[in-house]
């Protein structure tokens, strides 16, 4: 990861392409804390790479404020206006203590109980710089804390090496390798003629 960006580096490139993945997360990345009771909380990508959230987990606990309140994932533009909403059709009431969300590129359905945990698709959207990704509480209350966030990302270079262009690059360098060498040696063959002849006047 490029400095600024440390984090927990899974390490396993994904099969589709030139991916790295990553998780960020709160009390784990430098630079990355729970927000305040009563806030959202918002994480930026950064100018360097796509982004593309492909699991996350967090916990929401309610204060005593009698109201229902609906966790989602929105994906904001650079106006910070959502274009693109993730998470599960589910209420969580008044009082609730450290309920578990948890979102997955590879779910298709949402499913939970009474005593389990959330589970919830994503999209699987590819981000560009500046667009952000908020975890946000339809409904919150002053109390209410999110907290345990995590956010694993696969993260593709905006620039990724084109071995094509590599090695076109190699060729064409070969090529004026060749031509400076030949060159050099013209002159030499050049230089070596004129002592001769220097050497043949002096005599």
């Amino acid at each position: 990861m490029r400095p600024g960006q440390e984090g927990y580096l899974l390490g396993q490139p994904a099969s589709y392409g030139l991916t790295q993945q990553s998780t960020i997360g709160t009390g784990l990345t430098a630079g990355i804390s729970k927000p305040a009771a009563g806030s959202n909380f918002t994480f930026t990508c950064q100018p360097y790479d796509r982004w593309r959230l492909v699991a996350c987990r967090f916990t929401l606990s309610t204060d005593g404020n009698a109201a229902d309140r609906y966790p989602t994932i929105e994906y904001l533009g650079v106006n910070n206006l959502p274009f693109m909403t993730d998470g599960p059709p589910v209420a969580v009431t008044a009082s609730t203590t450290s309920q578990v969300f948890a979102g997955s590129l590879h779910r298709s359905v949402s499913e939970w109980n009474n005593a389990s945990d959330v589970f919830f698709p994503l999209s699987g959207l590819w981000l560009g710089a500046g667009s952000q990704i908020q975890i946000a509480v339809a409904n919150i209350q002053a109390g209410d804390q999110l907290d345990l966030i995590r956010l694993t990302f696969d993260r593709w270079p905006e620039n990724p090496i084109d071995y094509g262009d590599e090695n076109e690059t190699a060729q064409e360098l070969n090529e004026i390798a060749a031509t400076f060498d030949t060159s050099l040696a013209r002159m030499r063959s050049a230089l070596a003629a004129e002592t001769v002849q220097r050497d043949l006047a002096n005599g």
